[in-house]
């Protein structure tokens, strides 16, 4: 008996290790996956501030292009002087040494955008001002200016535009600034327009769903008025029928002691001729 309890006993004493072994994984694991997860967190906050960098030194390259539509030129020398000549309608004194370099974004198609990269920024900001100017030549109607974005900056800005609409009918004064708005002198992003709007549209549902305490307030004044007006009215009601009722009371009783007296005389009279008579 004894030597079956020893057994027992180690049998028991091997499965608490074995319990303390899973125990102790178990531990491992949840720490394991905890510094797995914080990895994760710390190579996507990476990644993310790899993607802003580059998307900045892309702008950055970007900042002194502009995108020219409707040049229909495809051979290089040509296409070099129909822009110059576009260029130096709005900036008289343009010429060549002003571009760093330009390029078709594809070669293969006619009519797609030049990009054209200025050495200087006043350069490139004075066009992009004077842009509209094309309009009042027939020859360059059809030719448009624009500012060279990367696919990024486009996105947001074609989700910006909205809110522009939007803030323009509330009659601020709004300009698209990049990937920004500028709102009334302050440069907002994406992120914080919506924010803001979530935050308007927050307080406009819990504005519908409370009344303000003023509202609150004349409605409780008016009830008070219109019960004390009725609680008035039912008092002059009362008073009214009770006098009305004491009035009526008061007319019978005289009417009956009219009709006593003139009985009494009456008896008087027949008592009196009824001596004379004897």
């Amino acid at each position: 008996m004894t030597q079956i309890e020893d057994k027992l006993d180690q049998i028991l004493g091997k499965l608490q290790k074995l319990d303390d072994l899973d125990e102790k994984v178990d531990k491992l694991n949840s720490s394991l996956r905890k510094e797995i997860d914080e990895i994760k967190v710390e190579i996507s906050h990476l990644k993310q501030e790899s993607s802003n960098k580059d998307r900045r030194n892309e702008e950055r390259d970007r900042k002194f292009n502009l995108l020219l539509f409707g040049v229909g030129s495809k051979e290089l020398f040509t296409m070099n002087q129909e822009v110059i000549n576009i260029l130096r309608f709005l900036v008289p004194d343009f010429n060549g040494n002003f571009i760093r370099e330009l390029w078709k974004t594809n070669r293969n198609k006619e009519n797609s955008p030049i990009i054209v990269k200025f050495n200087s920024l006043i350069t490139k900001n004075t066009i992009l001002r004077g842009k509209s100017k094309l309009q009042e030549k027939q020859e360059f109607k059809n030719i448009q200016i624009k500012e060279d974005f990367s696919v990024e900056t486009r996105a947001i800005r074609k989700e910006l535009f909205p809110h522009l609409l939007s803030l323009k009918k509330e009659g601020r004064k709004v300009i698209m600034i990049g990937d920004k708005l500028r709102v009334d002198g302050t440069l907002l992003s994406l992120e914080e327009l919506q924010k803001q709007e979530s935050n308007s549209s927050k307080r406009a549902r819990s504005e519908e769903a409370s009344p303000s305490p003023k509202q609150g307030e004349c409605k409780d004044s008016r009830d008070r008025q219109t019960k004390k007006k009725g609680k008035k009215f039912n008092e002059n009601n009362s008073l009214e029928r009770f006098l009305t009722k004491n009035i009526d009371k008061t007319k019978e009783e005289d009417r009956q002691n009219e009709q006593s007296e003139a009985k009494r005389k009456e008896d008087s009279r027949s008592e009196e001729t009824k001596n004379q008579d004897e």
